[in-house]
């Protein structure tokens, strides 16, 4: 066990062969405000206070020992308790390191000042964040002693000669040369070998080396002696959205895309799930509790991180948590030029790998460090572009596109930018673009991305919508969908476009709802998931299961329009119609969006308002002539009125059109009206839905 070795003691005895060596330690020993306990020269202003105390305090105490380590002596002297005790409540700091050491690195005078900052909020937060600190700095004099031992033997020597004070003595740092013809000594293989060494000939290097020891051993005892035997193999992960801590609106992309790429290649792993982008980026902005978030998200492991951006200088630290328990997995701390954000994200996604010890053939390996790009200005583009086709709105969507058209200029052989503007101008299709328009482009862009990659699910999801929304081609639509979710079982959207349309809308509702709990599994917080869980259900005439999944929708994202459009729905069919149309005019007022239309003018027809039904049929046709209106929710509004040779007149406008909507009507419950006319069951025949 590891104790507090200035309180630590044992309150009772037990017979010898009755002790529990796997017994969780008991805390018999509380700090209370007012009660000083612990010992005086590594003791915190906080603690010497006798108030509360946490991590930081702990924090503090460490500083004091590298602080000795160092110095050979104490930074709050006394010759006895009191003044010791006295040093540490004033707002005298201590003196600086390099008094007593010649060679104390500016960064480890940096490091050692902040632990002992008397104000605890000025302190390193976290232990982790010092640690990482640490090992940077040994890395960067284990490097520089390397230069050293690689000069040839003169020019050693000449360097010593210039360490050797005027009085002749050696200085603290000066390393005894080799005797003539010998070579010098490699390093020991281990690290307790190396720290000894060290302090026979360097002793700031050795107490960096020991402080860093002392923080990574217990981590590794730990993690070697006790997490194989007591811990699940983690089998599921979060990557939380990266902190921009530069704070630049400018540069959000950047730690957006970095969060992006992680979960793109994580996804690749075996036998792991993890958790899609809508999920995780529901946290962003927030410092959610990490075990809350575990919880929420049903996941063993959660990966964070932050990047800084100064000048041309990429500062990214990431660190994988066993949420189980509590316990870091890896951290790590890279500064690289910004041009070098391949070799960062590629150098996270192996260590995580390594971390989760999650075996890889070399084909799946080469998955999750794959670059579409080499060129880092495209790439750069590339993420700028994905943040703001995540952000779905028309405009955003177009500013997208640009950014990809850039892309795609710098490097035309950058598959996932042609994916990424086909999924754009997809998104644009019966919205703002009638789909045939939109089909021509995203025929395009997935051609290029395919005849570069073909395994590209992004694009192989963009060509299985095209077949199912567009083309009608029904088999050849689930072959793609089935080849998809083969090649990446964690892709989220494959199973969510699968369960949620293909599967619902050619008669399969019960299979559409267990594939949409695997897309729930994936992405638990997404937004259309949850809400589009209803769909199945609600075209399987389930309407209380679909009633309590738009509630659950609604409960989650209370400014989100689509749930109270789908509650409507059930509702309505169920044949509550002022609750429905209740759901209905609030969809509408927060999005008025032709569908939105369509859908309450329906319900207005049907439930007898025909006036007001015919006030939205109004308005939709004045909007057609200002932008592109889908013709199936005016046939929606005829039908809902009686009026059958009007509705079919409208349908066959969205037939031309290759409307996705009208491959609603095969399971639809508000077409039940005119299903009965032969022209339905011609409109049937020739969408050519499978038997």
């Amino acid at each position: 066990k590891v104790l507090d070795f200035g309180l630590a003691k044992l309150t009772g005895r037990s017979p010898k062969d009755s002790i529990d060596t796997e017994a969780p330690t008991r805390a018999r020993v509380e700090t209370d405000p007012g009660m000083v306990m612990g010992t005086a020269i590594y003791m915190s202003p906080e603690q010497a206070r006798g108030l509360p105390v946490d991590a930081r305090t702990d924090i503090f105490s460490l500083g004091v020992l590298i602080y000795e380590m160092v110095a050979g002596r104490l930074p709050f002297e006394g010759s006895h308790t009191n003044e010791i005790m006295a040093s540490v409540l004033s707002d005298k700091e201590p003196p600086p390191l390099a008094r007593y050491s010649t060679e104390v690195p500016a960064e480890l005078e940096r490091i050692v000042t902040k632990a002992l900052r008397k104000n605890r909020d000025e302190r390193y937060q976290t232990i982790r964040d010092m640690l990482l600190d640490l090992k940077s700095l040994k890395q960067r004099l284990e490097f520089e002693a390397e230069l050293e031992r690689s000069k040839p033997p003169s020019e050693r020597a000449a360097t010593e000669e210039l360490r050797v004070p005027p009085s002749g003595g050696r200085s603290a740092g000066a390393k005894t040369l080799p005797p003539e013809g010998g070579t010098l000594s490699t390093r020991p293989a281990s690290s307790v070998e190396y720290v000894v060494s060290e302090f026979k000939q360097h002793k700031l290097g050795a107490a960096i080396a020991l402080a860093v020891l002392l923080l990574t051993i217990g981590v590794g005892y730990w993690f070697f002696g006790h997490r194989s035997s007591n811990v699940t193999t983690i089998t599921s992960i979060a990557v939380m959205p990266f902190e921009n801590a530069t704070h630049d609106q400018k540069i959000e992309y950047l730690s957006d895309g970095i969060t992006d790429s992680l979960i793109d290649s994580l996804s690749q792993l075996p036998r792991t799930r993890v958790i899609a982008r809508n999920s995780v980026f529901s946290y962003k902005n927030q410092t959610p509790n990490l075990q809350q978030v575990a919880r929420e998200l049903k996941v063993q492991g959660v990966l964070t991180g932050r990047v800084l951006m100064q000048g041309d200088t990429l500062d990214v630290r990431a660190e994988l948590t066993d949420m189980q328990n509590n316990t870091q997995l890896w951290g790590d701390h890279y500064t690289r030029k910004a041009a070098d954000i391949f070799t960062v994200q590629d150098e996270i996604a192996r260590q995580v790998t390594e971390a989760l010890r999650v075996r890889l053939t070399g084909g799946q390996q080469e998955q999750v460090v794959k670059h579409y790009t080499e060129n880092a200005e495209a790439y750069r583009l590339y993420l700028q572009g994905r943040y703001y086709m995540n952000q779905v709105s028309e405009e955003n969507l177009n500013r997208a596109i640009l950014f990809f058209d850039q892309a795609i200029a710098l490097d035309p052989r950058y598959a996932l930018a042609y994916a990424a503007r086909g999924e754009s101008f997809f998104s644009l299709g019966d919205i703002s673009l009638p789909m045939s328009e939109a089909k021509r482009k995203v025929e395009q862009d997935i051609a290029a991305a395919l005849s570069i990659d073909d395994k590209l699910v992004e694009a192989r999801m963009l060509r299985a919508n095209i077949e199912f929304q567009y083309e009608w081609n029904f088999a050849k639509a689930e072959e793609d969908f089935k080849q998809i979710i083969a090649l990446n079982p964690n892709y989220a959207e494959a199973h969510h476009q699968y369960g949620a349309f293909y599967l619902p809308l050619t008669g399969r509702p019960m299979e559409g709802v267990a594939e949409m709990r695997l897309a729930q599994q994936l992405d638990p917080v997404s937004p259309l998931i949850n809400l589009d869980l209803c769909l199945p259900y609600y075209f399987a005439r389930q309407y209380d299961q679909s009633i309590a999944q738009a509630r659950k929708a609604i409960e989650m994202f209370p400014d989100f329009f689509l749930p109270h459009g789908a509650l409507g729905q059930a509702l309505f069919q169920k044949g509550d119609y002022s609750a429905g149309i209740e759901e209905f005019e609030k969809a509408k007022a927060m999005e008025p969006s032709p569908p939105n239309l369509g859908f309450l003018g329906y319900a207005y027809a049907k439930s007898g308002r025909k006036d007001d039904a015919r006030k939205l049929l109004a308005e939709l046709k004045k909007q057609s002539k200002e932008r592109y209106v889908a013709s199936y929710w005016i046939a929606m509004i005829y039908a809902g009125l009686g009026e059958k040779d009007e509705a079919f007149a409208w349908f066959e406008k969205a037939y031309q059109e290759r409307s996705w909507w009208l491959l609603w009507i095969k399971m639809d419950p508000q077409v039940d009206s005119v299903r009965s006319d032969a022209r339905f069951t011609d409109l049937m025949r020739r969408i050519g839905f499978p038997q």
